[in-house]
């Protein structure tokens, strides 16, 4: 993570924005629970503005309001898939079997479920509570996004324009660690613990090399005396 006594420079930024997940695109989530509407649609609201994520890598996001603004009024045709995988799809807004709309709160959407063991098996794991979050899959525009640093040292990235909405899902790891960006971290600390151990480990084999070194040289010195 960047210190306070670093800028936002080019080289960073452009590390940051290599943390993508779902097929090229960038993936979000909110724990906002989907929920119920009678037995036939589910909904939720698949982004929240003016809301700092968890740590993502290094940095933190904030949707900002009107950021899918273009998405809407180009009327691109988003799925609705279950966990982001193109082969649960649930609905389509071309279709017009999913609905997205923004509102003051951030992004929600609303999707019909059809007659299927797909549709049944969520409606019931959502009734149970075994599905508790919702998530989108986007790319940014460019000039889309703009970064700061806080007091603290942390960056903060801010989302003004996504460029294409590709899907909303309710998911069943709603947390963003879950993305490819908290694994990625974890990634990271432990390939800095391996290195730290690796590291150690040559520590303590020169210093057993130089001891046997030191015993090597008193045995000659000793034979000379002999």
């Amino acid at each position: 993570m960047a210190k306070p006594d670093q800028t936002i420079t080019v080289e960073l930024i452009a590390s940051f924005r290599g943390i993508t997940n779902h097929a090229g695109h960038e993936v979000r989530s909110t724990d906002d629970k989907p929920a119920m509407d009678g037995e036939n649609k589910i909904g939720g609201y698949a982004a929240i503005y003016n809301s700092r994520s968890q740590d993502l890598g290094g940095f933190v996001e904030v949707l900002k309001p009107g950021c899918f603004d273009r998405c809407l009024s180009e009327g691109q045709d988003v799925r609705c898939l279950f966990n982001h995988d193109s082969n649960h799809v649930l609905g389509r807004t071309a279709a017009g079997t999913c609905r997205i709309a923004s509102d003051a709160k951030g992004l929600k959407y609303e999707t019909d479920l059809a007659d299927r063991q797909l549709d049944r098996d969520l409606r019931v794991s959502m009734k149970r509570g075994d599905v508790t979050g919702s998530s989108f899959a986007f790319t940014v525009a460019p000039d889309g996004d703009s970064w700061s640093m806080d007091a603290s040292g942390l960056c903060i990235r801010e989302i003004n324009r996504v460029q294409f909405l590709y899907d909303v899902s309710p998911v069943t790891y709603p947390a963003y660690l879950a993305t490819e960006a908290g694994v990625r971290a974890e990634q990271m600390r432990s390939a800095a613990k391996d290195n730290a151990a690796a590291a150690e480990k040559a520590k303590q084999m020169r210093a057993a090399e130089a001891e046997r070194m030191r015993l090597r040289q008193r045995q000659v010195e000793a034979e000379i005396k002999a």
